[in-house]
């Protein structure tokens, strides 16, 4: 279960990134509808002398051979309304026309007349801007252009649709080809110095980082300055960062971070990365394909000019996808060292806890020997007495008081297990300053395959548990807490029964949340344990009523166990 949710947020993150991309490559388009041109359907000359020859307005204007008197006709059904969005709103027919007189026709009547007289080759040309009423739709558009009697003429032929929205869309667009990656870059450049410092100031820097972050500069500089670069820098930055070798030292500069990251588990964590990569790219590749978009295009164009001896455009996409993968590697990197240190700090300050115990409990010790020092010397001078008295009967009585005595200040031994033992004794120890019934059973081999680490972090964490419910019973005579470890079919099986007060608040997995006033800092014992058991194919069982709290696992050892006795 826990890998699937890992393989999901995992899925979910690269669909995210699709999203994403997807989103923002829309504002990069600038192929808008209202640029499209005008599909005439009919195209004309019609001589001096009315005769009439078709014309091919693909094959170019020279091949026309229109003269001056001669009349250019061209015609065209108009867009019903919303096929181009808002042109019988704010859009409007662009056309270049050249001297001579140009009539405009809907449906037979004549629309426009006008007229623009020989001013020489270099002045022969003038634009015209049609807004067409809202009822055009649908109806016959008719272009009349007979020219004056200059040699070199502008006709009509190449109108289109266009806008001042569209102009502005198109100037956007072509602004944020560069501003969008420029952003991501630099996104890109500021996670790696952060990641950087981060590690300096905990005193183990990257220094390979500062590689990376020197190729997230270049890369960044260069594709805002090729674009606009011209209009913010003076002439000596430009010029630099525009140059043509800005982007191979941005590959030498990956290059050389990835032979300087040789760690298998960076190359294991590309490989993975390159992988996925791959796979969404394959799938947006399709998808793009099935709707015409512009990253299949665009990608077909780039394979296509490496196979040509052009590489330029595949090597920045490749530099592009190294920078954007190393630097995601970087942040999970200082992801997971940020999780390992807290996971270092809360086993600290476990252990840390368990010294204390462990302080308080030969402290303890100390003074109980203290205190049976000064009754021994008491005994001594008792025994002394009677020895002089030459009082037999009561001398041997007195000793055999004594050896009960004795008996009764001796640890418990749970088990041959030294780790175990040691801290069974220990709890046993903080129960009987609880006032707290406690009971264990462990017979256990003095070597169990077992990481002793884990065998440490899950019983501490179970036996403090549950002292420290059992503790907050209110009638010392319902405190209790009982143990029982052993080997059973190559499975160490650990049980742990406690009495509570009965009060319990759920997480949402329905296990009992900490009542300690820092939550921050504590309530990870129950997770440690179940990593522990996961480690070891097994799971953490949780079960209560209303005054016992069960806690049962069952750990697979490495190899068979020596059997208990």
């Amino acid at each position: 279960m826990d890998r699937a949710r890992k393989w999901g947020c995992i899925a979910a993150f690269v669909l995210i990134c699709l999203l994403a991309i997807n989103f923002l490559g829309r504002f990069t388009n600038a192929d808008t509808p209202l640029l499209g041109m005008v599909g005439w359907e009919n195209a004309e000359i019609k001589g001096v002398d009315g005769a009439v020859r078709p014309v091919d307005i693909g094959a170019g204007q020279d091949s026309w051979n229109l003269k001056a008197g001669e009349q250019f006709r061209l015609t065209c059904t108009l867009p019903e309304e919303g096929v181009i969005p808002g042109l019988y709103e704010d859009a409007y027919l662009l056309m270049e026309t050249g001297s001579g007189e140009t009539v405009i026709l809907l449906d037979g009547e004549e629309y426009l007349r006008c007229g623009t007289r020989d001013m020489g080759q270099d002045l022969n040309f003038q634009q015209l801007h049609l807004t067409l009423p809202p009822d055009a739709a649908g109806k016959e558009l008719a272009v009349l252009f007979t020219p004056s009697g200059a040699e070199n003429y502008v006709t009509p032929a190449f109108a289109r649709y266009s806008s001042e929205y569209a102009k502005d869309a198109a100037s956007a667009a072509t602004y944020n080809q560069a501003a969008l990656p420029a952003g991501a870059y630099s996104l890109g450049l500021v996670l790696v110095c952060a990641i950087f410092l981060v590690g300096l100031a905990g005193g183990v820097p990257d220094w390979s980082l500062i590689l990376l972050a020197a190729a997230f500069s270049l890369t960044t500089a260069n594709g805002i300055a090729i674009s606009s670069g011209y209009y913010f820098l003076s002439p000596g930055p430009y010029h630099f960062l525009t140059a043509e070798y800005l982007p191979l030292a941005s590959t030498v500069l990956l290059l050389v971070y990835l032979l300087l990251n040789r760690k298998q588990s960076f190359w294991r964590y590309l490989g993975l990365v390159s992988l996925g990569t791959l796979a969404a790219a394959a799938v947006y590749f399709v998808y793009s394909n099935m709707t015409d978009g512009h990253f299949a295009s665009s990608l077909i164009h780039v394979l296509s000019a490496a196979l040509e001896g052009y590489p330029r455009s595949l090597l920045s996409w490749l530099n592009t996808y190294l920078l954007a993968a190393c630097g995601c590697i970087a942040a999970y990197g200082l992801l997971q060292n940020l999780v390992r240190t807290k996971s270092e700090v809360r086993v600290l300050s476990l252990k840390n806890n368990l010294i204390m115990d462990n302080y308080h409990t030969i402290q303890q010790n100390l003074t109980n020997t203290a205190a049976l020092r000064h009754d021994l010397n008491n005994q001594l001078t008792a025994l002394r007495l009677l020895y002089e008295k030459g009082d037999l009967e009561g001398l041997g009585h007195r000793l055999g008081e004594m050896g009960q005595e004795m008996e009764q200040l001796k640890l418990p031994s749970y088990s041959d297990h030294f780790t175990v033992n040691a801290l069974l004794q220990n709890a046993a120890a903080r129960a009987a300053r609880m006032k707290i019934r406690f009971q264990a059973r462990a017979p256990l081999p003095a070597e169990l395959p077992v990481d002793e680490g884990d065998l440490c972090s899950l019983l501490t964490n179970l036996l403090d548990n549950a002292l420290e419910a059992a503790g907050q019973v209110a009638d010392p005579g319902e405190r209790s807490v009982s143990v029982s470890l052993q080997v059973s079919q190559g499975f160490l099986a650990i049980s742990c029964r406690n009495r509570y007060d009965g009060k319990l608040t759920l997480d949402e997995k329905g296990w009992p949340q900490t009542t300690k006033e820092d939550q921050n800092s504590h309530g990870f014992g129950l997770r440690q344990m179940e990593a522990i058991a996961r480690k070891y194919s097994s799971k953490l069982e949780l079960s209560y009523d209303g005054d016992t709290f069960t806690v049962q696992t069952a750990l697979k050892l490495k190899k068979a166990a020596v059997p208990s006795a």
